[in-house]
Protein backbone atom coordinates (compact mmCIF):
# COMPACT_ATOMS: atom_id res chain seq x y z
CA UNK A 1 0.00 0.00 0.00
CA UNK A 2 1.10 3.57 -1.11
CA UNK A 3 2.12 6.38 1.85
CA UNK A 4 -1.09 8.19 2.18
CA UNK A 5 0.89 12.05 0.77
CA UNK A 6 1.47 9.29 -2.46
CA UNK A 7 -1.98 8.54 -2.76
CA UNK A 8 -3.57 11.80 -2.03
CA UNK A 9 -4.31 14.13 -5.06
CA UNK A 10 -5.44 17.44 -4.86
CA UNK A 11 -6.90 17.44 -8.26
CA UNK A 12 -9.64 14.71 -7.61
CA UNK A 13 -11.19 15.53 -4.14
CA UNK A 14 -13.53 12.85 -4.14
CA UNK A 15 -10.89 10.49 -3.81
CA UNK A 16 -9.26 12.39 -0.73
CA UNK A 17 -11.59 11.93 1.46
CA UNK A 18 -10.70 9.23 4.26
CA UNK A 19 -6.99 9.75 3.39
CA UNK A 20 -4.18 11.78 5.55
CA UNK A 21 -3.22 14.87 3.51
CA UNK A 22 0.50 15.57 2.93
CA UNK A 23 2.48 17.71 5.46
CA UNK A 24 1.98 21.54 4.00
CA UNK A 25 2.41 25.03 4.81
CA UNK A 26 -0.36 27.02 5.97
CA UNK A 27 -1.28 30.60 7.29
CA UNK A 28 -3.69 32.29 9.53
CA UNK A 29 -4.30 33.74 12.32
CA UNK A 30 -5.51 31.54 14.75
CA UNK A 31 -2.81 30.32 17.78
CA UNK A 32 -2.07 26.63 16.66
CA UNK A 33 -0.68 28.51 13.08
CA UNK A 34 1.94 30.29 14.37
CA UNK A 35 4.40 27.17 13.14
CA UNK A 36 2.78 27.13 9.55
CA UNK A 37 2.45 23.40 9.19
CA UNK A 38 -1.11 21.46 8.87
CA UNK A 39 -0.31 18.50 11.70
CA UNK A 40 1.33 20.96 14.02
CA UNK A 41 -2.43 22.67 13.48
CA UNK A 42 -4.19 19.59 14.09
CA UNK A 43 -2.56 19.70 17.79
CA UNK A 44 -5.14 21.52 19.37
CA UNK A 45 -7.95 18.97 19.00
CA UNK A 46 -9.70 21.17 16.88
CA UNK A 47 -10.84 20.67 12.62
CA UNK A 48 -8.87 22.26 10.44
CA UNK A 49 -10.43 24.08 7.84
CA UNK A 50 -8.09 24.82 4.69
CA UNK A 51 -9.47 26.70 1.79
CA UNK A 52 -7.15 28.79 -0.99
CA UNK A 53 -8.77 32.00 -0.68
CA UNK A 54 -9.27 33.88 3.07
CA UNK A 55 -12.53 32.76 4.50
CA UNK A 56 -13.45 34.01 8.13
CA UNK A 57 -16.54 31.86 9.08
CA UNK A 58 -19.38 33.74 11.01
CA UNK A 59 -19.06 33.74 14.60
CA UNK A 60 -20.98 30.46 15.34
CA UNK A 61 -20.62 28.46 18.25
CA UNK A 62 -18.76 26.20 16.69
CA UNK A 63 -15.45 29.08 16.63
CA UNK A 64 -13.95 27.10 19.59
CA UNK A 65 -13.86 23.78 17.74
CA UNK A 66 -12.67 25.12 14.24
CA UNK A 67 -9.73 26.68 13.06
CA UNK A 68 -9.73 28.16 9.95
CA UNK A 69 -5.97 28.23 7.75
CA UNK A 70 -5.20 29.44 4.02
CA UNK A 71 -2.99 27.62 1.46
CA UNK A 72 0.90 29.21 0.97
CA UNK A 73 1.57 27.33 -2.28
CA UNK A 74 -0.30 26.43 -5.44
CA UNK A 75 -2.81 23.88 -3.66
CA UNK A 76 -6.46 25.31 -4.60
CA UNK A 77 -8.88 22.37 -3.04
CA UNK A 78 -10.33 23.05 0.61
CA UNK A 79 -10.05 20.79 2.84
CA UNK A 80 -11.83 20.02 6.50
CA UNK A 81 -9.86 17.85 8.85
CA UNK A 82 -10.85 16.57 11.89
CA UNK A 83 -8.22 15.77 14.72
CA UNK A 84 -7.73 12.36 13.61
CA UNK A 85 -5.85 13.77 10.65
CA UNK A 86 -8.19 12.21 7.83
CA UNK A 87 -9.78 14.10 5.17
CA UNK A 88 -13.90 14.41 6.32
CA UNK A 89 -14.59 16.78 3.13
CA UNK A 90 -13.12 18.13 0.22
CA UNK A 91 -14.31 20.10 -3.02
CA UNK A 92 -13.05 21.16 -6.42
CA UNK A 93 -14.87 24.60 -6.16
CA UNK A 94 -16.40 26.31 -2.73
CA UNK A 95 -18.26 29.06 -1.79
CA UNK A 96 -19.45 30.38 1.26
CA UNK A 97 -22.64 28.36 1.28
CA UNK A 98 -20.68 25.04 0.57
CA UNK A 99 -18.47 26.04 2.87
CA UNK A 100 -21.01 26.16 5.50
CA UNK A 101 -23.05 23.65 4.64
CA UNK A 102 -19.90 21.13 5.17
CA UNK A 103 -19.55 23.30 8.25
CA UNK A 104 -23.15 22.32 9.88
CA UNK A 105 -23.07 18.76 8.48
CA UNK A 106 -19.72 17.84 10.46
CA UNK A 107 -19.66 20.44 13.32
CA UNK A 108 -23.04 21.22 13.60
Amino acid sequence: MAPPAARWSPRSPASATATRPPEAPLTGTDAPLTTGRLYESLRTGHFLLITPAPYEPPSTPRTDRLTVAHWTDARRTPLLIPPDAYITWATDSATPTTIEAALTAHLG
